[in-house]
């Protein structure tokens, strides 16, 4: 049996759901929820500091998230890796060969949308993983309506054997779509929405006034 050190020790007292993602035995569906469970926890904390992230590129926000998803000796989250290409985001597991790819995009409506799908679905995705994910970081107002149009735009074009209609994710602003790999298998692909919208001038009244 394998000894835990002190760090990993720490994070499975912290938070006990994350057994699941050292555990090489668990299934693909466990280990998606584990993980997504993170992958949302780490989304609110970027909204929470939307003040200091607005302003960044696409990759800075990337490189951000690549860095609070990370867990020593768990969860290994590199930026540009090679897989069939440079991926945005590659999630994997330390305790097993299974990983996760994910494309990050600034909302720029569903053409830009669709560019990261197609690399994340149709270049750098094998068809060993289950799932993959799209981060969509919004800068403008009204998330909601902005992930409802994409819903909604890729229901209406099926993009890249889009093969179910889709439907809405347990968190808010995502959604998830299935596409019939050329592998043979589904891949199931997640939305995020990650609200970075920060209204004119508040961020510079914040950092004036302390709030």
């Amino acid at each position: 049996m394998q000894v835990l050190n002190a760090a990993v020790r720490a994070w499975l007292l912290r938070d006990p759901p994350l057994g699941v993602l050292f555990n090489p035995n668990s299934t693909d569906v466990e280990l998606d929820e584990a993980l997504e469970l993170k992958i949302t926890a780490v989304i609110r904390w970027l909204e929470e500091h939307a003040n200091d992230l607005g302003p960044n590129s696409e990759d800075s926000i990337s490189t951000t998230l690549t860095g609070k998803l990370s867990i020593d000796g768990i969860i290994d989250v590199t930026r540009e890796t090679n897989n069939r290409g440079h991926v945005d985001i590659t999630i994997k597991l330390v305790q097993s060969p299974r990983k996760r790819l994910g494309e990050a995009k600034i909302y720029d409506g569903y053409a830009y949308h669709e560019k990261g799908l197609q690399q994340l679905v149709e270049r750098y995705s094998t068809g060993r993983e289950r799932s993959g994910y799209m981060f969509c970081y919004v800068k403008a107002p009204d998330i909601k309506g902005k992930m409802e149009k994409l819903q909604a735009d890729c229901d209406a074009c099926k993009p890249f054997r889009q093969n179910t209609a889709s439907v809405k994710h347990k968190e808010k602003w995502a959604f998830e779509t299935r596409h019939a790999h050329a592998s043979g298998e589904d891949l199931r692909v997640i939305h995020f929405g990650i609200n970075l919208h920060v209204p004119t001038g508040r961020a510079a009244r914040g950092k004036d006034s302390g709030e």
